[in-house]
């Protein structure tokens, strides 16, 4: 489930919540650089898979399947 960080004084004080819901936590400086870091992975590695998607029929195939079952279930 996607995190949405939200900071009413312009990043003094942070507070994170789940996409559609409002309990909300206090977010800390190490906390919001880890997030931050492994949300940059995880995109760069998405994008990777993508990319090799292009040349591998197989892994293409298999994100279009994984689209349509995202699509089925969760739209």
């Amino acid at each position: 489930m996607t995190t949405i960080y939200e900071s009413p004084d312009h990043g003094e004080t942070v507070t994170g919540r789940l996409a559609g819901t409002s309990d909300r936590w206090t977010v800390s400086r190490s906390q919001q650089a880890t997030d931050l870091i492994t949300t940059l992975q995880e995109d760069k590695l998405w994008g990777d898979i993508r990319r090799k998607s292009l040349q591998d029929p197989v892994l293409e195939q298999m994100l279009a399947r994984a689209v349509v079952w995202y699509k089925l279930k969760y739209s």
